[in-house]
């Protein structure tokens, strides 16, 4: 595999590289690096479990929550993980780097851009 990770920016939230946006349309897009700290910070996660799938319920200041299966990712063709949150931000870690910005199982880590990892869309209108 070759690989040339050179983008014109750092963050696609919103842009025409956004798959949420180019997906969805516009108002939608891929959570900041600043909006994942955010529902980390702000929200409460407990695990559970719906219908066989484990999942975090994750509970804003305002009583609201949404429900984050624990789905793993993509590589190649596997799938890994399949027990480990991983939700992607629209952020790179820089330019040139091969690593992008995810939400795994409630905290901040860098996963390698090229395998598939979830989304979850933010609207912003």
């Amino acid at each position: 595999y070759v690989f040339n990770y050179t983008s014109p920016t750092t963050n696609i939230c919103g842009t025409q590289y956004d798959v949420a946006t180019k997906i969805l349309g516009e108002g939608w897009k891929m959570p900041s690096l600043a909006e994942a700290n955010e529902l980390i910070s702000q929200c409460t996660w407990k695990k559970e479990t719906i219908d066989g799938v484990q999942v975090y319920r994750v509970t804003g200041p305002n009583g609201n929550s949404i429900i984050l299966p624990r789905i793993g990712f993509k590589r190649q063709d596997k799938s890994h993980s399949t027990t480990t949150l991983y939700i992607a931000t629209g952020e790179c870690t820089t330019t040139d780097s091969d690593s992008f910005y995810v939400i795994k199982n409630g905290v901040i880590g860098s996963e390698w851009k090229a395998w598939g990892y979830n989304i979850r869309p933010v609207y912003t209108k």
